[in-house]
């Protein structure tokens, strides 16, 4: 039975481990969208619908891209629940469940729409 649960406290920390390391991409990012019915409402608020998309995917190179990776890391690791009540605030209510699932697609997306600042 021990081996049973420290065989899953392993897998558990392994995979947070995993998902904290994993680089989000372009197309998780307009796929959010979706998911969370993201609607702009600063920077970003001149693109709608499908516009958003586009302009989301062609406009992350891969450096703006790893960048916005590292500071979604950073977020998701220290401002978390702050940045969930900013969300909340600021778009659609969502619950705290999926902004633990989508936090570095979230906090990206808010980053973009100049919401929340790069962190310092």
């Amino acid at each position: 039975m021990k081996k049973t649960y420290l065989t899953i406290g392993l897998m558990l920390i392994c995979f947070n481990s995993y998902c904290q390391s994993v680089d989000i991409t372009n197309s998780q990012i307009t796929a959010t969208i979706d998911l969370i019915a993201f609607k702009p409402v600063k920077l970003l608020k001149q693109f709608k619908g499908v516009d958003l998309k586009k302009f989301i995917y062609y406009a992350n190179e891969q450096s703006t891209l790893r960048q916005l990776n590292i500071d979604a890391r950073y977020l998701c690791r220290n401002k978390k629940e702050e940045n969930y009540e900013v969300y909340n605030l600021y778009y659609k209510k969502i619950s705290k469940d999926t902004y633990d699932l989508y936090c570095k697609e979230i906090n990206i997306l808010m980053e973009m729409d100049g919401v929340i600042a790069q962190p310092r």
